[in-house]
């Protein structure tokens, strides 16, 4: 069971679809998998491949979304949680 923490549980949110991001990911695959989809339909213009940068993401410390994103156990790592 996870233990209690003396820090707030926080998760963080792409501010512009409104999505919870998967803490288990790293940082490059989430935002390919976030923004990937804009800048492969604007694949013709190189400049607008940046026009989503700097990337809004919302930090949150309040209702952790518990059906969308795994439990964070601070006592386990990121590795651990994937592989089981």
């Amino acid at each position: 069971a996870p233990t209690t923490s003396p820090f707030p549980e926080c998760w963080f949110e792409d501010e512009e679809s409104g999505l919870p991001l998967r803490w288990q990911l790293f940082v490059g695959v989430l935002y390919d998998l976030m923004k990937g989809r804009l800048i492969a339909n604007n694949a013709g213009s190189p400049c607008n491949q940046f026009r989503n940068l700097p990337w809004k993401i919302r930090i949150h410390f309040t209702l952790y979304p518990t059906d969308q994103l795994l439990p964070l156990d601070i006592t386990v790592s990121p590795q651990q949680h994937v592989s089981e």
